[in-house]
């Protein structure tokens, strides 16, 4: 293939990734953006947004100083906030490219780039406000220059590989997969070449060592940088609780994330299919990049699992994505070779194993380009409209405070119960807002301590239930819902 036709097929496929992370890109703020997110990107001072952590590492260091930046460039909107993302899951594309390329051939990389330009699970976490495009992209930089090294022994490659392993940290600290990852392939890598004791080998003598030195001044970096938080990194660690519950229906809906359409039969067929090609493909054209991949798609998962730390979500495994999607292209050229396709046929094969894939994927990339998260904006919007000045709004429970920031209203959030009946009592009418209640989000797998409500506040949502009318509901990943009280058949006091 051409430098020109690829740079063509390169570039189409990078101008798709933006259009699929930005279509969706105004819909309004969601909780872990409003809290996680806005207070250190607008906070008053710049110390503020270095120096906090928030309850539970809710501050991503690094994304909440480019978010910062795009707001007082650009204007505080729900664009400017989410643009550094966007940026940064766009940047992955040519990243993993220019990884896959050296080591599993041209075809195998297009194939995966458009493939995570694809991903459902990719556009959802490089359209919102938060870090974890940041992670992927710069996990995908650490693992580029990672390969470099090994190599080469160059010092430019291991200069770059510390400077990304610092960034992906500054991210978020669950860049520890990576270097993890990338420890235990070195020692698997140095294992194998003794074993086979062949003169070509992929990775030099000494490159273990090398490796640990640049991880101790990554990690020195690091240290530094979060030194401003490092009391509050500290007291958010010692709120880790680990549990005994089972999770491995988690690893189930981890697949359906990572591969949607995974759990139909026609989808788990295919994606198994390409998958054990991939690594038929890997073992023979890159054994080195074939260990990286069964570490860092199956070690981070699995230490998770047990240890079994209180929260657990699919997003902290992003950085294995790429790398499972790369598996996928090379199975289909596994095949296409194995099959001896050439020309159009080849062309045709991949084609159809694409539309295949994206039809399996279409659900879940229709969600996240046109589904709002939540619908703070829109609830806020609503109870504006339709109250009067004499009426009261409330919002109830862990999610109900961020409601504020769309209000143009007064916004109670009741303390206790009984306070809310006082309230509710001395106005014509009243509204409540509800969004994310928590005992409704609960898996069946998670244990309920980690997903209550305060005990008055699940006294309010009882009793709105139970005699408010729902005015309106808004349907996202998380439904938001507008009770009024009276309701329309009753009499005002």
């Amino acid at each position: 293939m051409s430098l020109t036709m690829r740079s063509a097929l390169l570039t189409a496929i990078i101008v798709l990734g933006v259009l699929l992370r930005g279509w969706n890109i105004q819909q309004g703020l969601w909780w872990d953006e409003i809290w996680s997110t806005l207070e250190y990107a607008t906070a008053s001072s710049w110390w503020y947004t270095i120096s906090q952590l928030g309850y539970y590492f809710n501050n991503h260091p690094l994304y909440s100083i480019a978010a910062r930046i795009s707001i007082a460039v650009l204007g505080a909107s729900e664009f400017s906030l989410r643009l550094p993302s966007v940026l940064m899951g766009t940047a992955a594309l040519p990243v993993l490219y220019l990884l896959a390329r050296p080591l599993t051939g041209t075809a195998p990389a297009l194939l995966a780039t458009l493939l995570l330009a694809l991903s459902a699970f990719h556009i959802d976490h490089s359209s919102e406000a938060r870090g974890y495009s940041g992670m992927l992209l710069f996990a995908l930089l650490a693992s580029l220059f990672f390969f470099k090294a090994l190599n080469g022994a160059s010092k430019r490659a291991w200069i770059f590989f510390v400077l990304c392993t610092f960034l992906g940290f500054y991210c978020h600290v669950y860049m520890a997969q990576v270097p993890l990852a990338q420890v235990m392939c070195c020692v698997l890598l140095m294992a194998e070449q003794a074993l086979r004791k062949e003169r070509n080998r992929f990775m030099y003598a000494g490159a273990l060592r090398h490796l640990v030195l640049a991880l101790a001044a990554a990690a020195v970096l690091t240290l530094a940088a979060y030194a401003p938080m490092l009391k509050f990194f500290v007291a958010n660690a010692g709120k880790v609780q680990l549990l005994r519950v089972d999770r491995l229906p988690f690893v189930a809906e981890m697949y359906e994330t990572v591969l949607p359409g995974f759990a139909t039969l026609p989808g788990m067929l295919l994606y198994s299919a390409l998958f054990v090609c991939g690594l038929l493909y890997l073992g023979k054209r890159s054994p080195a990049l074939l260990i990286y991949t069964i570490l860092i798609c199956n070690i981070p998962l699995l230490l998770y699992l047990q240890l079994n730390p209180m929260f657990i979500f699919k997003r902290y495994f992003l950085p294995a994505l790429p790398f499972c999607l790369l598996t996928l292209a090379c199975g289909m050229e596994w095949i296409a070779h194995s099959c001896r396709l050439r020309g159009l046929a080849r062309i045709a094969f991949y084609c159809c194993v694409l539309c295949a894939i994206a039809w399996l994927q279409w659900p879940s990339i229709r969600t996240v380009t046109t589904q709002s998260r939540q619908h703070y904006r829109e609830a806020a919007v609503y109870a504006a409209d339709h109250s009067d000045a004499s009426d009261a709004v409330f919002a109830i429970g862990q999610a109900g405070q961020h409601f504020s920031y769309y209000a143009t209203v007064p916004v109670l959030v009741p303390e206790t119960f009984d306070g809310f009946q006082m309230r509710l009592h001395e106005v014509p009418q009243a509204w409540c807002l509800i969004s994310a209640w928590l005992p409704e989000l609960r898996p069946a797998h998670e244990p309920f301590l980690l997903y209550t409500e305060d005990p008055e506040h699940q006294r309010i949502y009882d009793y709105v239930k139970a005699h408010f009318q729902l005015a309106a509901q808004f349907h996202g990943v998380f439904n938001t819902y507008v009770y009024r009280w009276p309701a329309a058949a009753e009499a005002r006091p």
